[in-house]
């Protein structure tokens, strides 16, 4: 792994120290007072999917909000579903309980077409999907599995890395070899992804906080508490501090983590407000985030 990863690494490149603070912050206003989850945000930033209480059900609107298109009303839909590179295609779940059970779908949805096709079908322990290129990956019942898009302007450039959770534990693939990384050693590691370059590995590990690791499980950034962390950017991190008093959310704030300064950076400072799970767009200069409440807004970020 040492070798195929080093040869990645050479061709990633260092970026100036950033900062970033909020410039506005705008409600998203949707029809459905039951919608109140963000679930993803397309690729070209202009569609964002959203979910209701416990991630039933999947839905699309825009960023100003308004007209919302009905895709799944399936248990567990909203958990965790993914768009293709592209953002042609869109890969969600729909679990089903048989005799107390839990089996997973994995369905493909045509973003252009509206049409949709079973992937996998009523199969256990169904890991969000991963994509490299035009090649989607899952796992299922120990198995990784790989389908091939049909759509041939999507080109896999040097080694295909991605990174997907396995019994709460990161496996990073490159080239077709799945690795486990625990930089903290045995434990839970959740919100995994790697950065946009793909040369680093994001997560939060029970217990500790938030990670910034290479991909052979070398720490290298410890951001400290910040629950449910995303890339900004390859030098950027972003996520919410939050608290409770055991039984409910007191308060949150949307925080930033630079790389390059190691300084953290309090985006929201708003006691009346609890602003939760920050979801950016691409280009990393808006995001969006929601409330205990079920409200969702999107924030405007300015980079310098």
């Amino acid at each position: 792994m040492r070798a195929v990863y080093m040869i990645f690494l050479m061709a990633t490149v260092t970026l100036q120290a950033q900062e970033v603070r909020e410039t506005r912050t705008r409600r998203i206003k949707l029809p459905d007072n039951d919608i109140s989850f963000i679930s993803a945000v397309s690729p070209d930033g202009k569609k964002i999917l959203v979910s209701g209480p416990g991630y039933k059900g999947i839905f699309l609107t825009g960023k100003r909000g308004g007209k919302v298109t009905r895709i799944s009303d399936a248990p567990g839909a909203g958990y965790e579903p993914r768009f293709s590179e592209d953002g042609r295609y869109l890969f969600y779940r729909e679990d089903e309980f048989p005799d107390q059970k839990k089996v997973s779908s994995l369905l493909q949805y045509d973003m252009t077409t509206g049409n949709r096709k079973v992937v996998a079908a009523k199969v256990p322990d169904l890991a969000a999907p991963a994509f490299s290129g035009n090649n989607m990956h899952y796992r299922s019942g120990g198995k990784l599995n790989t389908v091939k898009l049909d759509n041939a302007s999507l080109k896999s450039a040097g080694s295909e890395i991605f990174v997907i959770s396995e019994d709460l534990t990161p496996v990073v693939y490159i080239n077709g070899e799945g690795y486990p990384v625990k930089p903290n050693g045995d434990g839970s590691y959740i919100w995994a992804s790697l950065s946009p370059d793909r040369s680093k590995l994001l997560y939060y590990f029970a217990g500790q906080g938030t990670f910034v690791s290479d991909l052979e499980g070398k720490i290298l950034f410890s951001p400290g508490q910040i629950s449910a962390p995303r890339w900004l950017s390859d030098q950027m991190v972003i996520g919410m501090e939050d608290h409770d008093d055991g039984y409910r959310v007191t308060g949150s704030e949307i925080v930033c983590f630079s790389l390059s300064s190691g300084k953290r950076i309090n985006l929201t400072s708003t006691p009346e407000r609890a602003e939760m799970y920050p979801v950016p767009l691409p280009g990393g200069k808006n995001v969006v985030f929601q409330t205990p409440e079920g409200e969702i807004f999107i924030m405007r970020l300015k980079v310098k």
